[in-house]
């Protein structure tokens, strides 16, 4: 809840996640720590404070997590799970940002990568 209606409050989010995790993996739920974990990849896309950086092409935050999770060789489907959202939904947003860069095609996903690194939108957190 607090990187959907509080993204400032990165510190927090990534604190209150580990408590949470700590905690249902005592308690051994399972499917509920299975979801902690899933929203971790979440934290480390977002840079300090929780923003992600805007570009010219007037790429949106969300697209900017998807831009950079595509730099780092995710699936589509690795994608989804990462930012909790449906296939079909990671999939637009990948629409989304190919329209933005002026792409398409079987070169699309390399040029979005390619983008993101000569761009400064890769992490080199090797988290």
């Amino acid at each position: 809840m607090l990187l959907t209606h509080a993204p400032r409050e990165h510190r927090a989010a990534r604190e209150h996640l580990a408590a949470a995790t700590d905690e249902l993996a005592a308690m051994g739920m399972g499917p509920a720590l299975g979801q902690a974990r899933d929203l971790a990849p979440r934290l480390r896309v977002m840079g300090p404070a929780g923003r992600t950086p805007t570009s010219p092409e007037g790429l949106t935050p969300r697209e900017v997590e998807v831009l950079r999770l595509v730099a780092a060789g995710k699936s589509n489907g690795e994608i989804a799970t990462a930012l909790v959202v449906s296939i079909r939904t990671a999939e637009r947003h990948l629409s989304n940002i190919y329209t933005k860069l002026g792409t398409g095609g079987t070169v699309a996903r390399a040029t979005a990568t390619a983008y993101a690194h000569t761009h400064g939108l890769v992490s080199s957190d090797p988290r």
